[in-house]
């Protein structure tokens, strides 16, 4: 089973770890995209003697697991960096990890093959077929999720304690010792390819497509691959290319595996030095780019017949990265503009003027190497000239004024509500802890995050605005049943 993400689709990598800040759109696809802390992807069978305690898995109570005693605990086993928390859950762990595959795109601008792995790996390994696998899994009430996203091939699962040796058995499994079946390959490829093409006719996948190799050189991590050539790469790769691959990329070089909830360290770090005992392999390298300069503004039009609503997309490019000073003061103006419904955008274009469903502003693309800043709405046809130019009214006055002292009050308190509720569950703080980690900060920036936030003043977030945006430079991507004008199709 799998759900597929188109390159370009204004989606959030539903694998990714938790981020607060932002949900960055990935441009690949992803093996479990299901993967959550509801009963949904808890397969069980409610006659085993897991049912009840699955069932206390499926309602973790979103409170907290943080206190005022937490502790990080980091040791590294077989080169993987391994942190955990005790944390208040019982008899449960959520466990969330990663190791980095940004080299591989100084080799390769096949970005289907990280994919196509991550994905053959649920098909069966060379000690248990695809089905028997599948059942050992169901049968303690776990969902491996598994996927490849942006410069790194991330991992999420939750289980029970008394089965965490067991899963974490089956999980160095599946990554040491796919089968990698040739017929399970060739049916792969078919249904990929098959629910790409239909996004060919997507104004969202196509617009934001258009808008990334605008900002973006090729080789660049913001740059999104056409669909049309990643179905193309798809049709071109071999088994040979996916092995490859995995022999190169998968190992614990980079790796960190982060666990929280009812955590026995001992247990744990026994069954990991067992499971991934003389597990070699991976590249800690990152993907070298061309760094993009902020180009003059222009219009592009993707004429998409038949639909009915056409896509916008504003877009500029800032060079912010996650630890830059700006980045806060930067992030927090832009959830003012269109952050959610308390955002300008949506106050004035949406609510006041009804011209769009929805309408946000983000800062994304950060991660890896320097951001991008983006305006989406949706609008029908007929009214999208009129709602470009509510739109860049709203921008325009955003940049010559700022916000206000009270918008940044409310915006802080907003973002320390989200972040508590971000850190409710074990899962969620698993990824968080995650995040940091990868960036090369400690766990215990959870405790600095909130002191960064509320240290951002008035004159660095609107300092930030005009510094970062030229309403004169914007990058304006219309997408949909539009004519070359951008008129509505007839």
């Amino acid at each position: 089973y799998f759900v597929l993400q188109i390159p370009g689709m204004n989606l959030p990598a539903e694998n990714e770890p938790v981020n607060f800040e932002d949900s960055e759109i990935g441009k690949y696809y992803f093996r479990h995209p299901d993967h959550c802390c509801d009963a949904s992807c808890l397969v069980h069978d409610a006659a085993t003697s897991h049912s009840k305690a699955i069932n206390a898995i499926v309602s973790e109570k979103k409170e907290s697991p943080l206190n005022n005693t937490t502790e990080y605990i980091r040791k590294t086993i077989y080169g993987i960096d391994v942190i955990t928390t005790k944390t208040g859950a019982k008899d449960f762990i959520s466990v969330a990890a990663s190791f980095p595959i940004g080299a591989y795109f100084n080799t390769s601008d096949n970005v289907m093959i990280p994919t196509l792995t991550t994905q053959m790996l649920s098909k069966g390994t060379t000690k248990n077929d695809k089905f028997t696998f599948s059942q050992k899994l169901e049968r303690l009430g776990v969902s491996i999720g598994i996927g490849a996203s942006g410069q790194k091939v991330s991992i999420n699962f939750k289980c029970l304690k008394k089965d965490l040796n067991e899963v974490i058995v089956l999980l160095a499994e599946e990554l040491r010792y796919p089968l990698f079946d040739e017929n399970e390959f060739n049916m792969l490829k078919n249904q990929i390819t098959g629910s790409m093409k239909n996004a060919l006719t997507s104004p969202s996948s196509m617009g934001g497509i258009a808008l990334s190799q605008t900002l973006f050189p090729k080789g660049h991590p913001n740059y999104r691959t056409s669909i049309e050539t990643a179905i193309e790469q798809v049709n071109n790769t071999t088994l040979e290319d996916i092995k490859a691959f995995h022999r190169t990329y998968f190992g614990p070089a980079g790796m960190h595996l982060v666990a929280v909830g009812d955590v026995d360290n001992t247990a744990l770090y026994k069954v990991l030095k067992e499971a991934f005992h003389n597990w070699k392999g991976g590249i800690e390298g990152k993907t070298n780019y061309t760094t993009p300069e902020k180009i003059d503004g222009m219009t592009k039009v993707v004429t998409i017949p038949q639909k009915p609503s056409a896509e916008l997309f504003i877009g500029q490019y800032t060079g912010i990265e996650r630890m830059d000073a700006d980045f806060m003061p930067f992030y927090i103006g832009t959830s003012v503009l269109g952050g959610g419904f308390s955002g300008r955008l949506m106050q004035t274009v949406r609510d006041e003027q009804g011209l769009t469903y929805s309408i946000t502003a983000k800062h994304s693309g950060y991660t890896y190497a320097g951001g991008y800043w983006v305006v989406n709405a949706s609008f029908n046809p007929d009214l999208f000239q009129n709602g470009l130019d509510a739109t860049m009214e709203q921008i325009q006055a955003w940049v010559d004024q700022g916000i206000t002292a009270d918008e940044l009050a409310a915006k802080k308190s907003n973002l320390m509500g989200s972040y508590k509720v971000g850190l409710s569950t074990t899962g969620a703080l698993a990824g968080t802890i995650l995040s940091f980690v990868e960036r090369g900060l400690e766990p215990d920036y959870l405790d600095q995050y909130p002191k960064d936030v509320e240290a951002v003043t008035l004159e660095q977030v609107n300092n930030a605005i005009k510094k970062y945006i030229d309403p004169d430079k914007l990058i304006i991507i219309k997408s949909g049943s539009l004519d070359e004008e951008g008129q509505p199709l007839k």
